[in-house]
């Protein structure tokens, strides 16, 4: 076989993966997907955490409208799902791929653990920053409103998890 032949096959098989790689990817990265889902299945959840966010930060930020508090935990909900995405997988991917092998399985409790962890910090993270950016508040300011409306979220994606035997 030429290197010509190998190239053109080489592309060929990257090609084809963009279709597989969803399985492929999938069968290493399950606990994200559960999680993500959940989230994403409990939208209307997502929006009362988004309000909730919104009142946490009218009271903890001086001189702030609830409809302007409103208008930034959604903001800052945009930039974390929309980062998130991609993010999210490809971090948890990392984790797998290294500790699989050393904490038994993909579906080990700690590393069920690790991902909804992982998953609620990245959020709170990029959330924080997103907003800071944005708007120009500190971190101090940010981090309990913040941390107690994505902390929300988690919750009920877990417990969604439960009563739908996702876990």
């Amino acid at each position: 076989m030429s290197l010509t032949n190998i190239a053109f096959v080489s592309k060929l098989s990257a090609f084809l993966m963009l279709f597989y790689g969803t399985t492929t990817v999938a069968n290493v990265i399950w606990p994200a997907m559960y999680v993500g889902g959940a989230i994403m299945s409990t939208l209307p959840l997502a929006i009362i955490s988004i309000v909730i966010e919104g009142l946490f930060l009218h009271r903890y930020l001086e001189n702030i409208s609830y409809k302007k508090a409103l208008y930034i935990s959604f903001i800052g909900n945009i930039f974390s799902t929309l980062t998130g995405i991609i993010a999210a997988p490809l971090a948890l991917l990392m984790w797998h791929a290294l500790f699989d092998s050393l904490l038994g399985g993909t579906f080990n409790i700690i590393n069920k653990i690790v991902t909804v962890f992982f998953m609620y910090l990245a959020s709170c993270l990029i959330e924080l920053y997103a907003i800071r950016g944005i708007f120009g508040y500190t971190i101090r300011q940010l981090l309990v409103p913040i941390a107690i409306g994505n902390l929300v979220t988690y919750i009920f994606a877990i417990v969604y998890m439960f009563l739908y035997n996702l876990v």
